[in-house]
């Protein structure tokens, strides 16, 4: 049996690609506020078990939720998640050093 699975890992994105569709992702938005500080999660979305998870870190614990976006495929679904990171990622960041204070 021949193994066609590649994994492109970074600490933003996890790229899961099987007979080269995707088949599992996971975005990652992490804050390096610099200094001795370790770098912080501040938003992650993920698509581990069929549906797109949603960690927001900025609220009071890390609450889980299922974002519903249309899709056909988890390649479709990935570029939508990557899509809606990109146009919101300063929004988020904001929200997330908001909550910090």
């Amino acid at each position: 049996m021949v193994d066609n699975r590649k994994f492109i890992s970074t600490d933003k994105v996890r790229l899961e690609v099987e007979n080269g569709e995707v088949v599992d992702f996971a975005l990652t938005l992490i804050y390096i506020p610099g200094g001795e500080e370790e770098p912080e999660n501040v938003i992650l979305y993920d698509s581990a078990h069929g549906e797109i998870d949603c960690h927001r870190y900025w609220k009071e614990s890390d609450i889980k939720e299922t974002k519903r976006f249309q899709y056909r495929t988890q390649r479709e679904a990935f570029k939508e998640v990557y899509k809606e990171l990109k146009q919101n990622w300063q929004r988020y960041l904001k929200l997330y050093k908001k909550h910090k204070k």
